[in-house]
């Protein structure tokens, strides 16, 4: 038996009651798939790759810095960094 291949998104659009996909797919027979009517970046854990929103850049760079203290102050910046922020620019 064949490993499954990783999953993917691809597009395509319903003709006659059947999906026509936008690109041919090499799956073997028999491959399980699953159709979503949602966009991608809308089902949990298939999301397209994208840029990170910007509060969780804050929650990822407090829990390196071991700081999940400051998630809601407004200037948690400069209470983490001090004055290099300044200095740098």
């Amino acid at each position: 038996m064949e490993p499954e291949p990783e999953p993917f998104c691809v597009r395509g659009v319903v003709k006659d009651g059947q999906v026509v996909l936008s690109v041919s797919l090499p799956l073997p027979d028999g491959a399980t798939v699953y159709v979503a009517t949602e966009p991608p970046d809308q089902i949990p854990g298939i999301g397209l790759p994208g840029p990170m929103p910007d509060h969780e850049i804050k929650k990822l760079i407090l829990a390196l810095a071991r700081r999940p203290d400051l998630m809601d102050e407004p200037n948690w910046r400069e209470m983490l960094w001090g004055n290099r922020e300044r200095l740098a620019s």
